[in-house]
């Protein structure tokens, strides 16, 4: 299986690096999508009447509170293996 620091470390780099790049586009498309499609964006979505660019910018900050607690669910794992390592080395 390999070493379980080695383990561990794999595990925090895939987490960090999921959420950065789920980040990375989640947050750029916004103005991507302002600057290419303004129109677009600017048009009553069917939702509360409201244009596109505004319930992206809603959802954003719904997005971000899911993002920060799954991010904090999956550390709380990886909290339970670093205490797993350290009662195997004492």
């Amino acid at each position: 299986m390999g070493n379980p620091i080695q383990q561990f470390r794999r595990k925090k780099r895939r987490l960090n690096l999921l959420a950065v790049a789920i980040l990375c586009l989640f947050y750029c498309s916004f103005p991507t999508t302002i600057s290419l499609f303004p129109e677009q964006m600017n048009r009553a979505s069917l939702i509360f009447s409201i244009s596109w660019s505004w319930l992206y910018a809603f959802i954003q900050i719904i997005m971000t509170w899911i993002l920060g607690w799954v991010y904090w669910e999956k550390s709380k794992q990886l909290d339970y293996i670093v205490e797993e390592i350290k009662q195997e080395v004492d």
